[in-house]
């Protein structure tokens, strides 16, 4: 299974396109993508969405709402370790008004990008430099499967211009 942890705190504008992005993958979304979704005591329905959807795909969309706000880093963190419990086997962030190409998730696993992906967001974190031009393709490969339907953050927005080539 690919793990894909979506945290969100107020985004009900964008969140249903958000979540769709995932459902509506080439890559089977019952067989081969769980949906985590961890609301940060969002205040608008963004909750409500989640658990809409939930209720539609139970077996796929694990939901979880806090009463307090946790931090994205939080989220993240208990993301991957509910990923790590339910055995999957790659794990990718999900920002919430942001959404996925149609073959994202496809492209992953032929790349075997999630688990890069997440190791190269804690290389991120403790400031390490990564100079595999491997890796590089890789990340570039799966940075041009997500499209952004808003202002994405500045990180993402390096990290979406990067070199097609190493």
């Amino acid at each position: 299974m690919i793990a894909v942890i979506v945290p969100i705190y107020n985004t009900e504008k964008y969140l249903r396109e958000t979540i769709d992005s995932v459902i509506c993958q080439t890559l089977s979304f019952a067989e081969h993508i769980r949906l985590i979704v961890l609301d940060d005591a969002s205040t608008d329905g963004s909750f409500a969405i989640c658990e809409q959807y939930q209720k539609q795909y139970p077996k796929q969309i694990l939901v979880k709402h806090y009463d307090t706000n946790q931090g994205v880093s939080a989220l993240r963190n208990e993301g991957v370790r509910i990923a790590g419990e339910m055995g999957d086997e790659l794990i990718t962030f999900l920002a919430s008004d942001d959404k996925l190409a149609d073959d994202a998730m496809e492209k992953a696993k032929k790349l075997n990008v999630g688990e890069i992906l997440l190791l190269e967001n804690i290389r991120f974190l403790k400031g390490e430099e990564n100079n595999d031009p491997e890796l590089a393709l890789k990340l570039a490969s799966m940075a041009d499967a997500v499209s952004y339907t808003h202002s994405p953050s500045p990180r993402d927005r390096t990290r979406s211009r990067m070199p097609s080539s190493a």
